[in-house]
């Protein structure tokens, strides 16, 4: 027998085409055969034949036929040029024509899909996308183009006939697509081993083979079949027509070819070929492709087109061919392989087709064709517009299908798109929208939905294009399984296919990659799966939105959350752990890394879905807004374990994350039904900006890998990049990890989104605090406090960075003095750190309202950006303005009236105080007046009232003294001694007949002011501050290396006074000038007797050794040295030897009538007469002359070294004064002043006033002024509000002050007011209900002697968070002295928690105001959140129904939800989510605006809402209820959304009806089950005897009306007969009787207990 072809041989001859393939000298990408100058027509062939093209069809295409010679046509196929043949080399015309031979698709392009087809593929014979393959028209100038070769049937010298041939029948098997699977279910996206269509896997799959004119001479067949099994053990065994030919024992996954010798005579004419698993049941096969190859005689069965094939000889071959359908003309026979065509002989005699077949060596295949019928004609062909992809500049590349163009309403949404990216908001690149029929037909040779098109094209663009950045797929894929026929195609499930994926589970990664064996593609690639063109016009609105963002404000509010992740951590119990365990150490990486995360966690402790009032939670995170939600846990296509996919609850506007799902085939956007990543891309102004995940199945350890890698590159080396760009990277990182996880991960890990976008980078760091973090403690801070502390947090908004910086915290107090607290170096935080700091309370001053103002990088020390904007943001905000407030309370009262140093012009005043803390509880307050501030005089008064806080006011019941001064002061009465008392003090005077103003006239006002070289002393007068001067007397007996030592203010040895130099023994004298203490000088010679032989000297030395010498120092000393000098009198002793003969000096009063001892004791030395004991040893003495000693200093034995050290005391000869801060003002009248004790020769004195405006600037309008009353009226007082004197006095030769009478200026002051809750206030409670109403009532008062225009007050709420609210009213003006009443509402719905409030009158000085602290109120009361649940309650038609009960198809559903908080009331719809689940599992919200739903707010306090619901249903089935409720704060009506599972059953009809109990004895009721939509219109119960008289009718009337579903009637039988007679015990029968409103009987509902009846009747037994 000859050698058969084994199958894959034969299937060889179709694998020609390339497809990005190696074809030994290049890579191939698809288009080298495309000439871009010619014109091309393409031409489908679905199924193999000889084809011809007509002059008219060609013409109808629009080839101009006429001019164009025939021998310049070309035809290509797969890339290369196929031979045609023409039937004239001349212009066509007329009935001329174009032949070809033409194959459908089978596997050629696909083989490239393979790593190894020929061991790899299943099923060669089908291809994986379509049977239609292309042939491309065209023609050109040039010569040598293929042709089919005409020869000629040569007849002569007749060989004998061939007997037989071999035909090969082939039955192509392709019911469903077979793949491996892998552990645990896994499928590589890659095309492996054994994967294509084939028959399903079955443990028998039978298949018939037909044959026909079987030559039976020649013994043996051969038979190939290719198949695939299952993951089991085989025995596999091969029969035909049941006979075992092949038992084959193996185990697992395997692809298998079979060749088998078949005995010819075992043919039948439809033999049954079985492959068979003999193992069991799990032994399963697919066969693919059958090839039998038999014996066949010549004839070809009536055909008018007949395939065979004939082996090589070394001679000619007669074939005589019977039974052909050659149609009375002469057939055509082609040699397909060799290209030749023959026009054979026809015998109408014999009926026989005889040729002759010249010598070829090879095997050859045929067609046989009769010309007329057995020839195809193409009858159409489609003009090509290829578009030139040959190279481009275009960045940004869009791949997608034309069908998506168009909106119908003009917009093309895909173009939009391309013109965004191509602004300069969407990134500036110059863009290119690729058509995918494009990439058919010059990348995949024309074969519609190939993925070789798109990764040839992306791979040469890659090449041969000069920058390509982005590959951006714009429409729906479908996974090749599901596509592969036309039915499929036309299924409405497929429609929305647009661009291929590539494999099953889809896995675009490898569409566009280098090949078969990396996942990496070529360019970051994300693919939008818009199923219609305004689904792309809602994302690209979400992209325009993301991406506006760069723009957003630099502040917390609107750029924190762009630094927020949330981890959704899920699964079974079993890996719950390990997923938050991961989650935790990608929260590390993302935190730690450029990023500088946020991440906030939830966990699932359970199997079931995380609940409702979880996901709220969750809810109202994501509408804050976070970048990235990463969700790792259990998935699939359209959910996640966590009851947060419906994006429908979202409300994040703008706020778009990039969601990435660690699970099971999330990101499967390739199937018919709309996946959980499609519907939060397409969701309108909700849900997600982008969705990354799986396609396929993930394993945790892998899929944590994977994401942990992601966020490290997105936070560290390819931080601000496109996703697209960071999803490459980390594909690259994995791509060479063959392993099974692994692959498949990096494989079906896919962007379902732009590749382009971003994920909100930030050019650097940028530092804010937010007010929201500033907290104090203790919450309510006293004045008492030694200490409180500010906590607060640093957050970045922007990159993070390894920096510091200084931190700055200052306090401005009421009065407008600023205090810096903290300067701190601290780390640059990534997110956000917690700081702590104890800081100062600064007592009285600090109580009011306080502003804390924080700033970081103070110094500019990191570069924030973007500049200028992130450097602005340092200082913290909060209410539109720096810094936070800070109320500090303080029991203490400030006197307000008469201000300080005011003139009080009335014989009687009222004076009054304001408490620091306007809502003090009840007090004590003690008052005390006095006329010095030492409030000891005998003229002190002193009072105490009880009252709560705001004015506290007394009037002095004395009569007040003319030109007099008096100190007032108040304090909070002190029970404890430790505390004492809080004196706040003031001065006014009593100057009757004088206009308002300030005065000073006082000693204790004057000691009020700035002085420099002046003192205000006891008795009033004015004193020059004392200097001085301080001189030390080092004495002791002079040595050459150690002398004595006189030392003027600590500086070197004064050389002028050193006497033991040229006086040996004796006493030495300095004398000082009373004014001045200036030393004397003593020329040479000496003065007055002393020793001074060669220069001037500063000092008197006197010899004392005879009577006479100490006679000279007796008179010096007495009758020279002048009173009130200062003299400094030391010993002098040039060596040990030397004796100045002290105790010989109280003989000296014998003589002279004193001595020294006396005259020295009579200026205040106590130790000199120790001299006259010890002899000659050191001694100093420092004294005034006539005013004492000043010191004094005597040694023991001459070697003692003693050391006096004294200051000397010099007055001033100038000094000067600055007032205290005079004013405000509102006008300036006049200044007067006086003086005393002026000595006009020797004093100066003058008076210079200042002017200080709004901001602290000063400017002299009055300079050295010496006139006693001066007109202030020139200073403008709304430019200088304040102004200071400046006093100037010098006397530089008595240095002696003139004394100042007073200084006095008059001016019309400003107005102050206050509030006074002590005359008014009325606060409703300090502890609220949510939604309740907080009302606040009080007085304010005019304290002063000027009016108020109409007075704006500011009525100030903050949170906890510092988040603030400020409602403003104008109110009317309040004269001198007036009262008037405040009256604050505001409803409480959206606060809870602590509330700080705040009434502030006259804010931000909206009129010019002397005080300012007595105008706030700060009261602090807590609003009770609302917690507590809402009920539910949900009722069909009146009842409450369980899991299965059937319902009426149109019942009514009455949801009720009831609140006990009477203040929020549930008036909104969205608070009631109502879903439908049909049947099929298809879930829709039912929306309240339609008659199928209303929703009735409550009507009354008791705070209850309704939704009626009123739905048909049509269909018959399980149906699912779910209820989701909250009431307004968004707590949830129970732990677990309401659902229950209800039948509908549609038609009418009533079950049997049970009595229970049964037995019975006093009563019983009856049970029963009706379906349909309503009652019947007739119902009764009939019992009877068991001889059958009714003795009991129950009519309708009695039972009630009847309900769908399974009831127990609220009717009650007693056992009575229908006179109310009591039944005999006993066993009776009863049946039901339901009819319609047409009489007819109800169908009867078949149950359970149907078994118990007996046509129709039912068994009670009475026994009592």
């Amino acid at each position: 027998m000859k050698k058969l072809l084994p199958l894959l041989l034969l299937l060889a001859i179709s694998f020609g085409g390339y497809g990005q393939i190696w074809n030994g000298q290049d890579s191939l990408y698809g288009n080298e055969w495309i000439n871009y100058d010619q014109d091309y027509y393409k031409i489908m062939v679905a199924e193999d034949g000889l084809f011809r093209l007509s002059t008219q069809v060609l013409n109808e295409a629009g080839i101009p036929t006429s001019s164009i010679n025939a021998s310049r046509f070309r035809l290509f196929h797969l890339g290369e040029e196929v031979p045609i043949h023409t039937s004239t080399n001349q212009p066509l015309s007329g009935s001329d024509y174009i032949e070809f031979y033409g194959r459908k698709n089978r596997s050629e392009m696909d083989r490239h899909l393979y790593t190894s087809a020929e061991n790899e593929m299943l099923n060669p014979a089908y291809s994986l996308f379509t049977d239609t393959s292309a042939y491309f028209l065209t023609w050109d100038n040039g010569g040598n183009h293929r042709r089919v070769q005409q020869v000629s049937n040569d007849l002569s010298n007749l060989p004998a006939p061939e007997p037989f041939y071999w035909h090969e029948e082939v039955v192509v098997l392709s019911e469903e697509m077979i793949q491996e699977s892998k552990s645990q279910g896994v499928s590589y996206s890659s095309f492996e081993i054994l994967e294509g269509f084939a028959a399903r896997l079955r443990r028998t799959n039978n298949t018939r083979i037909p044959t026909s004119a079987i030559y039976p001479a020649e013994p043996e067949s051969r038979l190939s079949v290719r198949l695939a099994t299952n993951t089991t053990q085989h025995q596999l065994e091969i029969r035909i027509d049941d006979e075992t030919m092949l038992t084959d024992e193996f185990f697992g996954t395997r692809l298998r070819q079979y060749d088998l010798v078949v005995p010819t005579d075992k043919l039948g004419s439809n033999s049954k070929f079985t492959c068979y698993g003999a193992s069991g049941g799990q032994d399963r096969n697919a066969p693919a492709v059958y090839v039998l190859t038999y014996p066949r005689n010549f004839d070809f069965s009536g055909r008018s087109a007949f395939h065979f094939s004939i082996g090589g000889a070394n001679g000619r071959k007669l074939l005589e061919i019977a039974n052909f359908d050659g149609g009375g003309t002469n057939p055509i026979l082609y040699d397909i392989t060799n290209h030749r065509r023959m026009l054979v002989d026809f015998d109408a005699g014999s009926d026989l087709t005889r040729a002759v077949l010249p010598v070829v060596g090879e095997d050859r295949d045929f067609i046989l064709v009769n010309p007329n019928s057995g020839v195809k004609t193409v009858m159409e062909l489609e003009r090509m517009n290829f578009r030139d992809l040959s190279t481009s500049t275009a960045e940004y590349i869009i791949l997608t299908n034309p069908q998506l163009y168009s909106d119908g309403n003009g917009n093309n949404h895909v173009q939009e798109y391309a013109d965004y990216r191509a602004s300069m908001a969407g990134g500036g690149y110059e863009t290119t929208i690729v058509d995918i029929q494009q990439l058919y037909d010059q990348f995949g040779y024309g074969l519609h939905r190939h993925p070789l098109s798109v990764r040839n094209f992306a791979n040469f663009l890659k090449k041969n294009w000069e920058r390509p950045r982005y590959f951006f797929i714009i429409g729906k894929a479908r996974e090749y399984a599901f596509t592969r026929t036309q039915a499929d195609l036309e299924d409405p499930i497929n429609r929305a296919f647009y661009v291929p994926t590539f494999g099953v589970p889809g896995a675009d990664n490898l569409l566009i990659s280098s090949g078969n064996t990396s996942s990496v593609p070529v360019l970051p690639l994300g693919r939008l799966a818009a199923s219609s063109p305004d689904e792309i016009r809602i994302y690209l609105d979400k992209v325009k939105l993301l991406e506006s963002n760069e723009n957003l404000p630099q502040t917390f509010e609107d750029r924190a959350w762009q630094k927020r992740i949330l981890h959704l951590s899920g699964g079974d119990p079993t890996i719950q752990e390990s997923i938050a365990n991961f989650l935790a150490g990608m929260e590390n990486t993302i935190e730690d890394n450029g990023f500088g995360a946020d991440v906030t966690t939830f966990y699932k402790t359970s199997t079931d879905p995380v609940q409702i009032s979880e996901s709220e939670e969750i809810f109202r995170l994501i509408n804050d807004g976070v970048s990235i939600i990463t969700f790792f846990g259990h998935s699939g296509v359209g959910t996640f374990d966590f009851n947060i996919d419906n994006p429908e609850n979202y409300f994040n506007y703008g706020k778009y994350p990039t969601m990435f799902s660690l699970g099971c085939f999330s990101g499967n956007i390739h199937t018919s039904a709309q996946g959980i990543s499609e519907r939060f891309l397409f969701y309108e102004e909700k849900g997600a900006g982008s969705f990354i995940a799986s396609t396929g199945q993930g394993f945790i350890s892998v899929l944590r890998n994977f994401a942990n890698t992601y966020y490290d590159l997105i936070g560290g080396s390819m931080y601000g990049q496109g996703l697209g760009d960071v999803l490459r990277a980390t594909i690259q990182e994995y791509d060479s990890n063959q392993g099974l996880t692994v692959k498949t991960l990096h494989q079906q890990f896919t962007l379902h989104g732009d590749p382009a976008l971003r994920m909100n980078p930030r050019p650097g760091p940028d530092f804010i605090v937010d007010a929201s973090t500033v907290s104090f403690e203790p919450a309510v801070v006293s004045s008492r406090l030694d200490s409180f502390s500010i906590n607060f947090a640093i957050n970045n908004l922007g990159r993070k960075v390894t920096d510091s910086f200084f931190v700055q915290v200052e306090q401005e107090l009421p009065g407008g003095d600023r205090v810096s607290l903290i300067r701190q170096w601290v780390a640059a935080p990534g997110f956000g750190d917690r700081y702590s700091f104890r800081v100062p309370c600064f007592g009285a001053i600090a109580a009011g309202l306080n502003r804390i103002y924080i700033e970081v990088d103070t110094e500019g020390t990191v570069e924030e950006l973007p500049g200028p904007a992130a450097e602005m943001n340092n200082r913290l905000q909060s209410g539109g303005r720096d810094g936070v407030s800070l109320f500090i309370i303080d029991n203490s009262a400030q006197p307000v009236y008469p201000p300080d140093f005011g003139i009080v012009n009335q014989a009687q005043v009222t004076l009054k105080s304001s408490t620091r803390n306007s809502l003090m509880g009840q007090q004590r307050y003690l008052y005390q007046i006095d006329t010095t501030d030492t409030f000891n005089s005998p003229a002190l008064r002193t009072t105490s009232t009880d009252q709560t806080g705001g004015v506290v006011a007394w009037q002095p019941d004395f009569a007040f003294e003319p030109g007099r001064t008096y100190y007032w002061r108040i304090s909070p009465d002190s029970l404890s001694p430790d505390q004492g008392y809080v004196w706040e003090d003031q001065s006014f005077t009593y100057l009757p007949g004088t206009t308002n103003g300030w005065n000073q006239s006082h000693r204790d006002q004057f000691k009020e002011n700035q002085v420099q070289g002046l003192a205000v002393n006891d008795g009033g007068d004015f004193d020059f501050l004392t200097n001085g001067f301080f001189i030390t007397i080092r004495n002791k007996v002079s040595q050459p290396n150690d002398e004595p030592q006189y030392i003027y203010n600590f500086e070197n040895p004064a050389g002028s006074v050193r006497p033991w130099k040229f006086l040996d023994a004796g006493i030495a004298v300095a004398v000082g000038d009373a004014v001045t203490g200036g030393a004397w000088e003593n020329p040479p010679g000496g003065l007055y007797g002393s020793t001074n032989p060669n220069s001037f000297t500063r000092v008197f030395a006197f010899p004392t050794g005879s009577p006479e010498e100490r006679k000279v120092l007796l008179d010096f000393l007495t009758d020279v040295v002048p009173t009130k000098n200062y003299v400094w009198l030391f010993s002098v002793q040039a060596d040990a030897g030397a004796d100045f003969r002290p105790e010989e000096w109280a003989a000296d009063s014998l003589t002279y009538g004193q001595n020294l001892f006396q005259v020295l004791e009579g200026q205040g030395a106590q130790l000199v007469r120790n001299l006259s004991t010890t002899g000659a040893v050191p001694y100093n003495l420092v004294y005034r002359k006539d005013e004492g000693r000043i010191g004094e200093d005597v040694a023991s034995t001459p070697e003692e070294i003693i050391l006096t050290e004294v200051f000397i005391p010099i007055n001033a000869t100038e000094g000067s004064l600055e007032t205290v801060r005079i004013g405000p003002a509102a006008s300036w009248q006049s200044l007067q002043w006086d003086r005393s004790n002026v000595d006009v020769l020797t004093d100066t004195t003058y008076l210079s006033v200042i002017g200080i405006d709004a901001d602290e600037n000063q400017m002299v309008l009055i300079d050295r002024l010496q006139g006693l009353d001066t007109s202030l009226t020139f200073i403008d007082a709304e430019r200088f509000p304040y102004l200071q004197l400046r006093y100037y006095n010098k006397d530089q030769v008595n240095r002696t002050a003139v004394d100042v009478d007073y200084f006095r200026v008059l001016y019309e002051g400003l107005p102050d007011v206050g509030l006074n809750p002590a005359e008014t206030l009325i606060i409703y409670n300090d502890t609220l209900q949510q939604g309740e109403i907080f009302s606040f009532k009080t007085a304010v008062e005019n304290l002063s002697d000027y009016p108020m225009d109409s007075l704006l007050v500011h009525y100030v709420i903050s949170d906890q968070s510092n988040r603030t609210t400020v409602e403003t009213q104008r109110v009317a003006p309040l004269p001198a002295g007036d009262t008037l009443h405040l009256n604050y509402q505001t409803n409480t719905r959206n606060l809870s928690g602590p509330i700080d409030f705040i009434v502030e009158v006259n804010p931000d000085r909206d009129q010019p105001e002397l005080l300012r602290f007595n105008n706030l109120a700060n009261y602090r009361f807590k609003i009770e959140e609302d917690e507590r649940n809402p009920l539910l309650d949900v009722t069909f038609d009146g009842v409450h129904i369980m899991n299965g009960d059937i319902v009426s198809s149109r019942p009514e559903i009455l949801i009720s939800l009831k609140d006990d908080n009477p203040f929020l009331l549930l008036e909104d719809t969205s608070l009631v989510k109502v879903y439908l689940t049909n049947p099929a599992g298809q879930q829709r919200q039912i929306y309240f605006a339609s008659d199928t739903a209303r929703f009735y707010p409550p009507s009354n306090s008791k705070n209850r809402a309704l939704v009626e619901v009123r739905p048909e249903f049509r269909g018959d089935g399980s149906y699912e209820l779910l209820v989701q409720a909250q009431d307004i704060t968004g707590n949830q009506s129970g732990e677990l959304d309401y659902k229950v599972r209800f039948e509908i059953i549609n038609k009418k009809s009533i079950s049997n009806v049970l009595n229970y109990p049964n037995p019975f004895s006093t009563s019983t009721q009856f049970v029963y089950t009706l379906t349909g939509d309503e009652p019947p219109a007739h119902f009764k119960i009939q019992i009877f005897t068991v001889s059958g008289r009714i003795v009991k009718e129950i009519t309708e009337q009695e039972i009630g009306p009847l309900k769908v579903g399974t009831h127990r009637t609220d009717y009650t039988w007693d056992g009575t007969d229908t006179y109310g007679q009591r039944l005999a015990n006993g066993v009776y029968l009863y049946r039901v009787v339901a009819k319609n409103a047409n009489g007819e009987d109800y169908e009867r509902y078949d149950t359970s207990v149907d078994g118990f009846f007996r046509e129709n009747f039912g068994k009670l037994v009475i026994l009592r």
